[in-house]
This record gives structure tokens, C-alpha cells and sequence, in this order.
């Protein structure tokens, strides 16, 4: 009878070591998803911010030609969204919204 006890106590400490790996795996993939949701949403920022910086410093090379000019308004109001797009995102994910601008210009 006593190696019986012993045998069930052994498979519960092992049926709880189990179920602690379990919750300490799926809690990791709830911060790898968390930090990865994260990161696209500064690189995204970041890069279409680079773009935006880009596109100005050729369409606006030109200022004596009208339409250059509003083909970079229409671009930069559609780069302006995306990047509040980002900025809402990293906001509602519990990041500050100074931390999350941050992080935006340094692209990480």
C-alpha cells in the first residue's frame, strides 16, 4: 500500500510540474507575441516616417512647380495616418505615448 501512495504522489508532483511549464510556456508566448506586436508597429512607424523625410527632400527639391508640392501634401497626410495608426497601437498596448514616440524614432 505505501509504494502505491508514493507512486500517486510522484505522478501528481509530476502532473504539476507539467501544468507549471505549461502556463510558464504560454505566458512566454503571450510576452514573445506582445514584444513582437510591438516592434512592427516602431519599425513600420519608423520606416514610413524615413519615407516620409525622403519623399520631402525630392518633392520639395522643386518649389517652382505647383504639382510636386501637393503630390508630397497628399503623401504626407497618407504617412501622417500611418504613423498615428502606429502610435494608437503602441498606446493601446500599455506603452506610453512618450515612450512609444521614442522608440518610434529610433526605429526600436
Amino acid at each position: 500500500m505505501p509504494k502505491k501512495t508514493l507512486k500517486q504522489k510522484l505522478r501528481s508532483q509530476v502532473r504539476q510540474v507539467n501544468n507549471l511549464r505549461r502556463v510558464e510556456h504560454e505566458q512566454a508566448g503571450i510576452t514573445i507575441n506582445f514584444e513582437l506586436q510591438a516592434m512592427q508597429s516602431v519599425a513600420l512607424a519608423h520606416g514610413v516616417m524615413a519615407s516620409l523625410i525622403g519623399a520631402k527632400n525630392i518633392f520639395l527639391r522643386e518649389n517652382d512647380a505647383d504639382q510636386p508640392i501637393e503630390l508630397f501634401k497628399q503623401f504626407e497626410e497618407q504617412c501622417q495616418a500611418r504613423i498615428a495608426q502606429c502610435m494608437v497601437q503602441l498606446v493601446r498596448m500599455g506603452i506610453p505615448s512618450d515612450v512609444a514616440n521614442q522608440r518610434i524614432l529610433q526605429g526600436h
